[in-house]
């Protein structure tokens, strides 16, 4: 997306009952970590045995290394990761997402027992990923990220859907329909493999290809699946190493 398509979503920006939303033709689009389906999972979601967090290598057992988010969206992920105690830097590029996103944090912290789950795990950041990324590989000092020094870097890029629209959930549809799809998917990927960080996971469609090759794992949740591209060790084939 580009500054003009963030420029057409803020007319459909509005708040009721004090709570930021986009209004689109199919329904309405919020950020809120306290109730609906977000609030249960980061309460009774599974914790450190959940595929995303092995994924990211915060299993059970693991240390819990710090995240960067690249591609926050709503945060439903970055979220779930900072609720079980991973430093979590959100990074969203469009305004209008990034203000549901902003809201709904602090509507989080207004709530106490979403707080304690969240405080000084989650952070928000606006900003284009792929130029932050870019600028951070070229001078570790020169950007928020020089404060943060993320260990994994996560993207769940908006793909093309792949199922019949009656089997999306109505909610990512009316994202997609608002927002679009990420055309620049494989050029922030690139981005993030030209960071040295112990990891770089890519949330894909399940069956989906990955989006550019050297995935040395890939693990399979229900519907969707991650793609791992790992840093080897001094000494040792990426193909060797465990997620």
């Amino acid at each position: 997306m580009t500054d003009q398509d963030s420029a057409r979503l803020l007319p459909h920006l509005h708040e009721v009952e004090g709570r930021l939303g986009l209004e689109g033709e199919a329904g309405r689009l919020e950020v809120d970590f306290v109730g609906g389906r977000t609030g249960h999972r980061l309460r009774h979601g599974g914790g450190r045995g959940q595929t995303l967090a092995r994924a990211v290598g915060a299993g059970k057992g693991r240390s819990l290394p710090r995240i960067l988010d690249a591609t926050a969206g709503l945060g439903r992920d970055a979220a779930v990761l900072a609720t079980i105690g991973c430093p979590v830097l959100a990074v969203e590029r469009q305004a209008p997402i990034f203000a549901l996103l902003a809201d709904g944090l602090a509507r989080a912290l207004a709530d106490e027992e979403t707080a304690a789950l969240l405080r000084g795990h989650l952070q928000i950041l606006e900003a284009d990923a792929t130029q932050l990324l870019d600028a951070w590989a070229q001078d570790a000092t020169a950007t928020p990220l020089a404060s943060f020094v993320p260990e994994v870097i996560y993207l769940d890029p908006m793909h093309p859907p792949r199922r019949k629209a009656a089997q999306v959930r109505k909610e990512m549809r009316v994202f997609r329909d608002l927002v679009g799809i990420d055309q620049d998917q494989q050029q922030l990927l690139a981005a993030a493999l030209g960071c040295a960080v112990e990891r770089v996971v890519v949330k894909r469609p399940m069956g989906a290809d990955a989006l550019l090759p050297g995935v040395a794992q890939r693990l399979s949740g229900k519907t969707t699946c991650y793609d791992l591209y790992l840093r080897p060790k001094k000494g040792e084939p990426a193909s060797l190493r465990k997620g």
